[in-house]
């Protein structure tokens, strides 16, 4: 099943931020931010609620059917496209990219990292969220790259010159199912780099 069609029949929104968007920048000042790999939205409805400006993409049509339709509903600026996060470039600069639970290899981490610290504001702030798992916990057809600790994503974020690691962490936490209703306990890893002057 696609995500696009595991999206299509999901019956529970999950409508709520993370934890660890909230912890680190709950405090930042609001601007332009892009959240790549949005899901269903929520991580975008929290930023927008606390002023930012967003730019919401997914792969799936029809997660980014309900954040539209949701955004309308609660009148939030959100402006929601369908894309892969690996080739989207969109306008401008943002003040904050987030990525969140997209898992890519470690090639295409340190390109995607390259280019999204092009579309960095000076002092703007890239955010990764992940799964890390281990060879025996990886889902059919993936890869054990794909899953990093926080400490192999942070060195990944220091080949462009301009990003500095601010935070990082490994931790065991509860997670939404995403397709169903419920919890279940899994490894994250969290970075958080700030493009400075290189």
């Amino acid at each position: 099943m696609s995500f696009d069609e595991e999206y299509q029949q999901n019956k529970t929104r999950w409508t709520r931020p993370d934890e660890r968007v909230v912890e680190w920048l709950e405090a930042v000042p609001a601007g332009r931010a892009l959240d790549l790999g949005a899901g269903e939205g929520g991580n975008s409805f929290w930023l927008a609620q606390q002023g930012w400006n967003v730019t919401s993409v997914d792969f799936a049509p029809a997660a980014v059917q309900f954040i539209e339709e949701h955004s309308r509903e609660k009148g939030y600026s959100i402006e929601a496209e369908i894309a892969d996060a690996l080739k989207y470039t969109g306008e401008g600069k943002f003040d904050l990219v987030l990525l969140s639970f997209v898992h890519f290899s470690k090639e295409e981490r340190e390109t995607l990292f390259s280019r999204l610290e092009k579309q960095l504001a000076e002092g703007g702030l890239l955010v990764y969220l992940g799964l890390v798992k281990k060879e025996d916990e990886l889902p059919p057809g993936g890869l054990l790259e794909e899953f990093p600790s926080s400490e192999k994503v942070a060195d990944e974020m220091k080949t462009p010159p301009s990003l500095d690691v601010l935070n990082l962490g490994d931790q065991v936490r509860e997670l939404p199912i995403g397709v169903a209703e419920g919890t279940y306990e899994a490894k994250t890893a969290s970075v958080k780099a700030r493009k400075g002057r290189g």
